[in-house]
């Protein structure tokens, strides 16, 4: 459950349940994070590993690995989309139910 959300984050709210990725976050500035490999940075961080992770009572996460849970879907349901929906949501395709421009700066990523 979200309890707090830094300045600028409109993807969640206090209150709303999220699910965290295993990725946590590559420095976004090697050759790596600006060709959307971001899972083989060297500065990589992992949920659980190298900060608190999804098992921990609370974790502080950056908003974009984060995903939000949708209403009425249960908890184990909700596991699968935490990694892949995390990916497929910045490639800019969107979920698929979602229609819309895409962000011609977002690069499609491959899951894992």
């Amino acid at each position: 459950m979200v309890q707090k959300v830094g300045p600028g984050v409109t993807s969640l709210k206090p209150g709303d349940r999220a699910s965290v990725a295993w990725f946590f976050e590559g420095c976004g500035h090697c050759d790596y994070c600006n060709s959307g490999n971001e899972t083989l940075c060297r500065s990589v961080k992992n949920a659980g590993y190298t900060v608190d992770g999804g098992m921990a009572e609370e974790c502080i996460v950056t908003a974009n690995y984060a995903v939000k849970v949708p209403d009425g879907l249960d908890s184990a349901a909700a596991s699968s989309i935490t990694c892949a929906g995390r990916h497929h949501l910045q490639s800019g395709q969107g979920l698929p139910h979602q229609t819309g421009p895409v962000d011609r700066h977002l690069r499609p990523r491959r899951a894992g």
